[in-house]
């Protein structure tokens, strides 16, 4: 996907059409970097879950045309809100600015995948002899 692809699933979930949107568009890209700084974690959680190549550090767009390294589902249902999060923030749109904070609170926690681990206990009463 990439950011022009995001951008205007962003305004549509958001009511708007792309053309309709260009004062979005002039904030979008600082936007998306800050929103996928604050989903990286997530990203890379999701990877390891996955099995898939954890990422080295936070990607960074610099144009529409670039394409987004993130997986589609943190995409859609994390990044997607948090952006229009941002942009109603800078509209003033309070009522929508909390609903689109709910949403990403709820991706995120809907796309956290636990890992696994063996942990030993050590305050166990029997012996293991």
């Amino acid at each position: 996907m990439t950011a022009q692809e995001l951008f205007n699933h962003v305004v549509g979930i958001m009511g708007q059409v792309p053309s309709n949107a260009q004062t979005y568009l002039d904030v979008f890209i600082p936007n998306l970097n800050a929103v996928l700084a604050q989903s990286f974690k997530l990203e890379n959680n999701n990877r390891e879950y996955y099995d898939l190549a954890i990422l080295p550090s936070i990607p960074k767009v610099t144009t529409l045309s670039d394409v987004l390294v993130y997986q589609d589902n943190i995409l859609y249902n994390v990044v997607s809100w948090g952006i229009a999060q941002q942009l109603a923030l800078s509209d003033d749109d309070v009522v929508k600015t909390g609903f689109y904070s709910q949403q990403y609170a709820e991706g995120f926690i809907n796309e956290a995948k636990m890992i696994k681990e063996d942990v030993t206990d050590y305050y166990s009463l029997e012996s293991e002899e």
